[in-house]
């Protein structure tokens, strides 16, 4: 069944905002890391990749803004 207009726009939104999120994620892991933290990096965006071929792009998008709220935290208070 298509979707109406405001789903559809939802749709498009939603996944221009996790589109976002893992550029961010991106972005974070092309920085000076450690071997230990790009490995962690790699693991995360590998999740990330693999809910979004399962076609749980909600989930990838809860699980990107969890980790960089957990990040931001953490930049915030070292």
């Amino acid at each position: 069944m298509p979707l109406d207009l405001e789903e559809y726009k939802a749709e498009i939104e939603k996944r221009r905002r996790m589109a976002e999120l893992y550029r961010k994620l991106e972005g974070l892991s092309k920085g000076k890391l450690s071997e230990e933290e790009e490995q962690v990096i790699k693991a995360r965006t590998e999740t990330i990749t693999k809910l979004i071929e399962l076609g749980r792009d909600d989930l990838a998008e809860l699980y990107i803004e969890k980790l960089l709220e957990t990040w931001v935290k953490t930049f915030l208070t070292s």
